[in-house]
């Protein structure tokens, strides 16, 4: 996508692309308003803060952002690259981040990535991953929206999973 960047400091700076990142994230907001089916924990609508973690790790893996409006959804990941799958997961929360995944996943996925975004600043970080194990191993905690296993950044492993093939450093 055009008019992302990345700083030394690792963090994207999308300010040139938040108005397509919008513009994507109301169409999948309109598009899926009568279904029910995303789970508003943000002041930032929960298609935006997930689009931006998806643009944020197609960018340092080379891949092209998936903009596609998909009715059924995106059969709960958000990357498929040689046979593993990818879920991007996105916080807001800058000081504290925790990959958080439902207990009761109904589609579960080889590798979750967890991004850091600064809605307000416009800009996201990759703070790390873990595989599907680690995440079946985490502890399982309640942030008043059910049972998630939830891992801290400090948990994570660094970077990208492997299937993601890193062409950004």
């Amino acid at each position: 996508m055009e008019g992302i960047r990345m700083a030394k400091s690792g963090w994207w700076y999308l300010k040139d692309c938040w108005e397509n990142l919008e513009k994507i994230a109301n169409e999948r907001e309109v598009q899926k308003f009568s279904l029910n089916s995303s789970r508003q924990l943000s002041k930032f609508s929960t298609h935006l803060v997930g689009i931006v973690g998806e643009c944020v790790v197609a960018a340092q893996s080379g891949r092209m952002l998936d903009e596609r409006l998909l009715l059924a959804g995106d059969d709960g990941h958000d990357f498929d690259t040689g046979g593993k799958t990818v879920n991007v997961k996105t916080s807001c929360y800058s000081s504290d981040p925790h990959l958080k995944v439902l207990k009761n996943e109904k589609k579960w996925c080889d590798y979750y990535v967890l991004v850091v975004a600064e809605m307000v600043c416009r800009r996201a970080r990759i703070a790390g991953y873990a595989t599907l194990d680690m995440v079946k191993g985490a502890k399982v905690r309640s942030y008043g929206h059910g049972l998630v296993y939830s891992l801290t950044e400090g948990e994570l492993l660094d970077g990208l999973p492997p299937c993601l093939k890193r062409t950004v450093k």
